[in-house]
């Protein structure tokens, strides 16, 4: 295994250095730290850390439930890979989304933890907290077991972590360290007491009465510089050790001045506390230096490299219950001081600290992030800590939160809330603030097919403005390019063509008006002309445009128009390739309102939900017809497409609907081509009108042949084959319904693939089949059998180079992954039922399956 843990550092008399060499010679995957609080778990964790290049912390103290932990793993997940914070300021807004069901936010969490990562560091601290919640508790269970080989994890906890580890990695991959490892040695206490002039017998006897508990022994040693180490021992022999800790610690704070009080309150409530914070807090700068002093040479606080002061848990958790009330009297003042300098991040933090989310969510809402291609990570962890009822009274904050959740949540549930924003905005709110929402009303609407309205609101906005029809600021930019989303579906495809091309010059510098404008242009403009090239051309630059946001949720529609258009072009390669690439962000992501699309064009069975987008419920019963041999179930699909398409009022989406139904029901053939052609006279797109008004009169349908070919159930090609499947429970490959024998480096090449959905580079895949061979050879040794496992099961495209690595072509189906699909389907169906029942005894008979 890829070690993360570096070479022994030396300098510090406190440094365990046999304790830390004990862990690197082991080599772990997870590591246990299970000891009372005092142990010096944190510490010891600090020295592990001292070198490893990539790092995370997080904190599960307070975490009480799995959503809760969840969001405490995002924010980590950044602190290890700062480059992965787009992304994950996403998943931290959807997991504040009450909306989405609580397997929908812990599976977003779970996607975010097993993307692959550099060797790095992973510290669960105060893990106790989480473990004693069932759901948190079973939320680490599962990142446990899906840790990605190259993350080491450390979980410290005061108690027991009540699981077997075993499960999660091999035996000789555990290390777990209790307070007998962690209690400081004989030498060690010695070392410490060194330069205190402490004798030789006082110093056995700190060892006798503390029994080598860290805290206990440093504390000791303070009164030993101080002088009174001796007295101290008298005392302690009538104190019991479970009352040590508390009786040393009233020693130290009894004497200590307020301001040590209030400094420890300060950095004990607030995260991350920086010496600006406790200067802002304490509002002296003599109280300052005396806390100061005290950190020095107190083992109850300690600074990290970046100046942060953090406070040991026990005298953090002990002061926070003695003194409620003075947190306010600390805080409250630091936030205000940030928020009239207009920092105003800060000061959201700080009110988030003191508990209340009116006063976060105000200075939150100073923040200028919608123009952002993604709003920052420490911006998007307070929103989504803030209730939805104060977010709902904040026009801006509501507006990042909406964009997060497009496509993720029902769109008729987004439109009810903005229109109750809407109606709380004040006469006098600012003109940025009115455009924000005037955007997402106008976006909302054409969510839920309601094009004229949302048209009629951009227009009403532009009047109200003076909107000129050539944009000369980016506002009116932004109008024309919303006008132009509205007609394009509409069908006035040239107008909107001519207003997007106005705007350009104005949004392409914003990705996702850029993505908007390509996606527009290429699947609502050069779509409906046939124009194959250029549509495929601007959703690829579209798709480019999505992945600079990091927002998942315009990934996978940009993915999805680029699958559909490709689907309907007949371009199965194309198709196959968006295909693949819309179900990693629908199953990574949470991305639900492709989740039926997506299903159809993997050839899964799924009933469309309340998220599902209705355009997409359409297009993937469109799929669904034509995937499916039964006449009947097939003309079943097409007549719910053709419903979905009269909801969603757009009138492409309807023709193709009626040409689908018009192919698979004779006798109502002749009625549903004339109301096809009808639908497409409101598109103003010759080569449509020519299309439709050929496959009318029974000749070739030009662009649309492809389309309607698939549901003519003697085209050639028409109907899906068995294809190949990769059974990994059996170990069995299968082709058209036969095996197929492989060899033994053959089978496990694909067996690795096929394991997860995400590309492997080919060093990871050579380390793992071939970790005695030479660089050089082991890439030869891989081409080789590469070679051989195509031509063996006689597909080229059985597995596929990206990118990234590696991968099974889109479509190779894996048992594991449709288990898997199965089971998430299962787990957000509802109460149990007879149906549910079936679908989890199908799901075990398959995992009991024998192998061969």
């Amino acid at each position: 295994m890829d070690t993360t843990l570096p070479p022994v550092p030396t300098g510090s008399d406190l440094f365990r250095s046999a304790l830390v060499e004990r862990v690197r010679a082991a080599r772990p995957a997870i590591v246990a730290l299970m000891a009372p609080a005092g142990f010096g778990k944190s510490t010891f964790v600090r020295q592990l850390l001292d070198g490893v290049p990539a790092v995370a912390i997080c904190d599960c103290r307070g975490a009480a439930s799995e959503i809760e932990l969840a969001r405490r793993v995002v924010a980590a997940l950044a602190d290890e890979n700062p480059e992965r914070s787009g992304s994950l300021s996403q998943s931290e807004t959807i997991l504040g989304d009450e909306h989405a069901s609580a397997a929908d936010r812990v599976g977003v969490v779970l996607a975010a933890w097993r993307v692959r990562t550099r060797p790095a560091l992973f510290v669960f601290e105060n893990a106790e907290d989480a473990i004693a919640d069932p759901g948190a508790r079973d939320l680490l269970a599962k990142l446990l077991a899906s840790r990605p080989e190259p993350r080491t994890i450390v979980v410290c906890s005061r108690e027991s972590l009540r699981m077997h580890l075993s499960r999660f990695a091999p035996p000789h991959q555990i290390l777990s360290l209790r307070a007998a490892d962690l209690a400081f040695t004989a030498d060690e206490i010695g070392a410490i007491f060194a330069e205190t002039g402490a004798s030789g017998a006082a110093i056995e006897r700190v060892a006798t009465i503390s029994a080598g508990w860290p805290i206990a022994v440093l504390l000791m040693a303070r009164f030993a510089h101080e002088g009174r180490l001796d007295p101290l021992l008298d005392a302690l022999d009538d104190v019991a050790y479970e009352e040590l800790h508390e009786y040393l610690a009233d020693q130290v704070l009894g004497d200590a001045p307020a301001a040590v009080i209030d400094g420890l309150l300060t950095c004990a409530a607030i995260p991350h506390a920086t010496e600006r914070d406790v200067r802002l807090a304490l509002g002296d700068g003599d109280a300052f230096a005396a806390f100061l002093a005290f950190t020095k040479t107190s083992p109850f606080v300690t600074r990290a490299a970046d100046g942060a002061f953090t406070v040991h848990p026990l005298v953090g958790s002990t002061l926070l219950e003695r003194h409620p009330t003075r947190i306010e009297t600390l805080l409250a003042p630091a936030a205000a001081a940030y928020a009239t300098a207009g920092e105003y991040q800060r000061a959201a933090e700080i009110q988030l600290a003191r508990g209340d989310h009116a006063a976060a969510a105000e200075a939150l809402e100073h923040i200028e992030v919608i123009e952002e291609d993604v709003p920052p990570l420490d911006y998007a962890r307070v929103l989504a800590s803030l209730d939805r009822a104060v977010v709902l009274r904040y026009p801006k904050l509501w507006s990042v939160t909406a964009l997060a959740r497009t496509f993720t949540v029902d769109s008729r549930l987004l439109h009810e809330e903005v229109e109750l924003v809407w109606s709380r905005l004040p006469a006098d709110a600012p003109p940025m603030t009115r455009i924000y929402l005037y955007v997402f009303r106008v976006l909302m609407l054409s969510y839920i097919g309601e094009y004229e309205p949302a048209l009629a609101l951009v227009e009403d906005f532009r009047a109200q403005i003076a909107a000129p029809q050539a944009p000369t600021t980016a506002m009116h930019a932004y109008l024309l390019y919303l006008r132009s989303l509205m007609t394009a579906r509409l069908g006035r495809t040239k107008e909107a063509e001519r207003d997007l091309e106005a705007a350009w010059p104005f949004i392409n510098q914003m990705h996702i008006m850029a993505g908007g404008t390509l996606v527009t242009l290429g699947a609502d403009v050069a779509r409906v002309r046939g124009d194959r090239a250029s549509e495929r051309e601007r959703l690829e630059r579209a798709i480019e445009h999505g992945r600079k946001t990091s927002f998942s949720n315009f990934i996978a529609f940009y993915e999805a128009e680029a699958a559909f258009g490709a689907w309907l072009a007949g371009d199965d390669a194309d198709y196959a390739l968006h295909a693949f690439a819309l179900e990693a962000e629908v199953v990574r992501e949470g991305v639900r309102g492709f989740a039926f699309f997506s299903a159809a064009t993997r050839g899964h069975e799924r009933e469309p939900q309340q998220h599902d987008h209705l355009k997409w419920v359409a297009c993937g019963n469109l799929v669904a017809a034509a995937n499916t041999e039964d006449e009947a179930t097939a003309l079943r699909y097409a007549d719910v497409a053709r419903e979905a398409a009269a909801a969603n009022r757009s009138p492409f989406t309807q023709v193709l609907a009626a040409l689908a139904v018009a192919e698979l029901s004779p006798s109502r053939r002749s009625a549903l081509r004339a109301e096809a052609a009808s639908l497409a006279r409101r598109i103003d797109a010759a080569e449509l009108h020519a299309a439709v008004d050929a496959i009318g009169r029974g000749e070739h349908g030009g662009f649309l042949e492809p389309f309607v070919r698939r549901y003519r159930r003697d085209a050639e090609g028409g109907l899906p084959k068995g294809g190949l499947i990769v059974e990994l429970v059996t170990g069995r490959v299968v082709r058209d319904g036969e095996p197929v024998t492989l060899a033994e480096r053959e089978h496990a090449l694909l067996t690795a693939i096929a394991m997860r959905a995400e590309a492997l580079s080919r060093d990871r895949l050579t380390d793992l089949l071939w970790p005695d061979l030479g660089e050089s050879a082991a890439r030869n040794a891989f081409h080789v059998c590469l070679h051989r496992l195509k031509a063996r099961v006689g597909d080229e495209n059985v597995v596929v180079r990206t990118r990234e690595g590696y991968r099974l072509g889109s479509e190779v189906r894996v048992d594991l992954w449709e288990i898997d699909r199965a089971l998430a389907t299962l787990r957000s169906d509802g109460p149990l039922d007879a149906r549910r029942l079936t679908g989890m005894r199908d799901v075990n008979e398959q995992l009991r399956a024998t192998r061969p």
